[in-house]
């Protein structure tokens, strides 16, 4: 055994060490899940608990795994990223977790959610061979694009060339669903302590070639579909593939791309995600491990006596039920008593020969003795019995009780079947909180992947922020997703309940948001009334009530806005005593008394002028006339125009 990762030559070779200890450390747990599988397919176990080709005579191991998958996920989840503290003040946070929660929502509501898809696999493969896990990566699309030059205005020269370039047109995080035979990790006592984690991907000589180039995609050896390393493939797949392994250490975060058997890596990359915890999965859905290994072990493995002995049980049912038929033995010299059962008479005579010694014989009853029937049927009561304890014993030990299996009684009252719903939730509380956790850790690695290397542009694009009132803050909330020490102490992703007793969940938080907001408005609007300026205080202690609900997010942008523009409002003058009403009325009169004054002077001096224009025109006239006479008298000339 090494003393130091510095005595490997390279890290190739050191890789080659970690993945060999990494199966060595899980192959009795492959060859234990392998087993489980061919079992919850139906392969029949016989007494000494080995499987057989034969199939499955009571596949109750199926039926209680599908019932356990209905009550862990009846239904997609959705996704609530909120301010983690409640900071009704903060609205850019809320801004930004609103942004973040509608492209997860968009993306788990489309039909062909590879999240939801990932998740129903890893939750199986938790409840059959015991580890269920996903995968998260990023996932652009590019286009080329042509860029016109930049050229200074003044000068003429370029500033920025121009040409075609590759721009990212659409972004996506992938989720992808990891076999549990390709998933491995360095041998740990608690997931705290794993040092890296691989998944493998079978990839065909094309792909390697376009993933790593062609030297290097030309020179990976290819398994058969056929090999012992193919097992986890389907055994009919007509191309030969490599299993590549992508290696991501925490202890470095370097990524490495590594093929056992090949000596060179294929890649390395330094940290391509910026992940807060590096690791691009989750802490896998693993069934029943302690702090001593972190190796898990099929639920079926810890209760395998029991359905052994269900199984064999339940073929002695089936052997002695092929047993109950009519038959029997008979006085070979009556050979007429054979036509009673294999000829098809009815209503019909038999002749019988010798009669008189025939009868003398006791007739049928001396010449015929019948299988004991009686004996087999007590027999298999009996193991019907034994077969419904041993199913009673496996509904206790795996916490399923009759109300979650659709099986009650019609006498039961409904305060017993709420009991045993009970007792049966509080078995599978831990399950729940493990699928749970699993659900927020995966959605959060997704959320961060997205905050960190969406473009601004599709942030707000795929979320349609700019449609809604908190248009106004979506640019400073996609610098908050951009900044991760804020978005980690801003922002909190959880998930909505999965359980099938959650349909109404949403229902019910929307009314209970409702009537707490009713009840408010009932009790603030006398002092509303009394008290104008207390307006505003009321409403800022209503958006720290709706800061408390979550079905109060979408209405809270709106009451910031109603907020605003009431606080922004200048306080009304206070309504003046009746004594102040009745100077301000007298005041008033005299006022519109003396403006009366002044427009009947004015209109006086209006028509004073106006008389005086016309006085002086008419005098004007007059001695311009005049002259005109005067001159015409002068000159002996008739004046022009007459005289009047």
């Amino acid at each position: 055994m090494a003393e130091s990762k510095s005595e490997f030559k390279s890290k190739s070779e050191l890789y080659e060490r970690e993945l060999g200890a990494a199966k060595k450390e899980l192959e009795r747990w492959h060859n234990t899940a392998e087993r489980v599988v061919k079992r919850y397919l139906g392969g029949r176990t016989s007494g000494a608990g080995e499987l057989t080709s034969e199939g499955g005579v009571f596949n109750l191991f199926w039926s209680n795994t599908n019932i356990l998958k209905a009550a862990l996920y009846a239904k997609q989840p959705r996704a609530d990223v909120s301010r983690r503290h409640k900071d009704y003040m903060d609205d850019v946070a809320r801004v930004a977790g609103e942004i973040i929660e509608r492209i997860l929502n968009f993306d788990m509501d489309s039909r062909a959610s590879d999240f939801d898809a990932a998740l129903r696999h890893a939750i199986e493969d938790r409840l059959v061979p015991g580890m269920g896990q996903v995968w998260l990566r990023y996932d652009p699309s590019f286009e080329k694009q042509t860029i016109e030059p930049v050229k200074d205005p003044a000068t003429g020269q370029v500033m920025v060339e121009g040409g075609e370039f590759e721009m990212v047109s659409d972004e996506h995080v992938a989720t992808d669903y990891v076999y549990w035979k390709d998933f491995l990790y360095s041998p740990c006592r608690t997931w705290e302590e794993c040092r890296w984690v691989a998944r493998g991907v079978w990839m065909a000589r094309d792909q390697l070639k376009e993933k790593f180039g062609n030297k290097l995609g030309a020179d990976v050896p290819l398994s058969s579909s056929r090999s012992k390393e193919r097992n986890a493939q389907p055994e009919n797949d007509p191309w030969n593939k490599a299993q590549v392994w992508e290696i991501w250490s925490k202890e470095s975060r370097y990524v490495c791309w590594k093929v056992l058997g090949f000596e060179p890596l294929l890649g390395e990359q330094y940290d391509p995600l910026g992940l807060t915890k590096f690791f691009p999965c989750p802490k896998p859905l693993i069934a029943n491990v302690t702090t001593t290994s972190f190796v898990p072990k099929p639920d079926y493995q810890l209760l395998r006596d029991q359905y052994v002995e269900l199984d064999v049980v339940s073929a002695r049912i089936s052997l002695l039920e092929d047993a109950i038929r009519v038959c029997g033995v008979y006085d070979k010299s009556s050979p007429q008593l054979s036509q009673l059962l294999t000829n098809r008479l009815q209503n019909a005579l038999i002749p019988a020969d010798n009669w008189a010694m025939f009868a003398e014989k006791g007739g049928i009853k001396g010449a015929v003795d019948w299988f004991p029937l009686d004996q087999v049927i007590m027999a298999l009561d009996k193991l019907r019995e034994v077969k419904r304890a041993l199913m009673q014993d496996l509904y206790e030990l795996t916490g399923l009780s009759d109300i979650m299996r659709g099986a009650t009684v019609a006498s039961e009252t409904a305060t017993a079947q709420q009991l045993k719903a009970q007792y049966g939730s509080v078995r599978m509380q831990f399950m729940q909180g493990e699928l749970g956790e699993f659900v927020q850790s995966a959605l959060g690695i997704k959320a961060e992947i997205m905050a960190q290397h969406f473009q601004p542009e599709t942030l707000i694009r795929r979320s349609l922020i700019d449609k809604t009132p908190d248009a106004r803050m979506a640019e400073d909330a996609v610098q908050l997703l951009r900044d991760k020490r804020m978005a980690i102490y801003s922002l909190a992703v959880d998930p909505d309940a999965m359980a099938m007793t959650d349909y109404a969940a949403e229902q019910e938080a929307r009314v209970a948001c409702i009537t707490a907001i009713g009840q408010f408005m009932q009790a603030a609007w006398p002092l509303a009334q009394a008290k104008p300026e207390a307006t505003p205080f009321l409403l800022q202690v209503m958006q720290w009530l709706l800061a408390g609900f979550k079905a109060g997010k979408n209405i809270e942008g709106v009451l910031d806005q109603a907020v605003t523009m009431m606080t922004n409002q200048p306080p009304q003058p206070p309504k003046p005593s009746p004594e102040e009403q009745k100077t301000q009325a007298e005041i008033k009169g005299i006022a519109m008394k003396t403006e009366a004054e002044v427009k009947s002077k004015q209109m006086k001096t209006q028509s004073d002028i106006a008389l005086d224009q016309q006085k002086q025109a008419a005098d004007a006239r007059a001695k311009q006339m005049k002259v005109v006479a005067d001159a015409a008298a002068l000159s002996g000339l008739p004046p022009q125009g007459g005289m009047q």
